[in-house]
């Protein structure tokens, strides 16, 4: 084998293969990544995005079952805000209840991270 074949070719090869093969998460359709704070507590279960005014009610399957089940082990004081990221969408549905108060209803698809304290935060 040539040097030039070993310096450049193989790499670039190798390269190509391992970015074909690389999972690339894909959006659905009017999907975002959010990132910001959830919030839960007594008729609380909402999401703020990060630099909004904004307060989303939460909605959730199985995507959000260990977040929310973190949220409640690892709360230290009532109504904290968790930051979370998440792949989601906002829901144009007709909201009852407690929802009615907020700016509107978010799907939560797929968390992505989570957590209290230093380095979970929207700024970092």
């Amino acid at each position: 084998m040539s040097f030039t074949f070993i310096c450049r070719v193989l790499p670039a090869a190798l390269f190509s293969l391992y970015c074909e093969s690389a999972e690339v998460p894909t959006l659905q359709a009017g999907e975002m990544v959010y990132r910001g704070y959830y919030t839960r507590g007594a008729e609380v279960h909402t999401f703020t995005p990060c630099k909004s005014d904004k307060t989303y009610w939460v909605s959730f399957d199985w995507a959000g079952r260990e977040m929310s089940d973190y949220y409640k082990s690892n709360v230290s004081k009532p109504y904290e805000p968790m930051f979370i990221e998440f792949r989601g969408h906002l829901l144009n549905e007709q909201v009852d209840g407690f929802a009615l108060e907020y700016d509107g209803l978010i799907r939560i698809s797929e968390v992505k991270t989570f957590g209290f304290g230093e380095g979970n935060q929207c700024d970092a």
